[in-house]
């Protein structure tokens, strides 16, 4: 819903946000009283691999980028959402995967 979850971290040390309310996720397989592998889940623990993995697709589009400098592009390519610019409860926006590696291949 592009709002900020009620347990989502925030302050200047974070510099992305990332959807982390109703994930569809994997769930464990052994007998639970599930008959379900997958369901949704919600925590910042949903949120940090959509970073990561971002990172990484944009990683294989320029394998010659430094950390800083993927960083610095997936901040770039963000949606901001707060006040423009950087703020501390979105850092410099959404995390926008499209707009991160579409702008990597050119």
């Amino acid at each position: 819903k592009d709002q900020k979850a009620r347990f989502s971290n925030f302050g200047k040390t974070v510099s992305v946000a990332a959807p982390g309310v109703d994930i569809l996720s994997t769930l464990p397989t052994y007998n639970v009283g599930r008959d379900l592998n997958y369901g949704l889940m919600s925590g910042t623990s949903m949120a940090s691999p959509f970073v990561a993995g971002l990172a990484g697709l944009v990683r294989s589009q320029y394998p010659t980028m430094k950390q800083a400098e993927v960083k610095a592009h997936i901040q770039k390519m963000a949606d901001d959402m707060g006040a423009a610019g950087f703020d501390p409860q979105f850092g410099f926006g959404r995390v926008n995967g499209l707009k991160a590696v579409g702008a990597a291949r050119r």
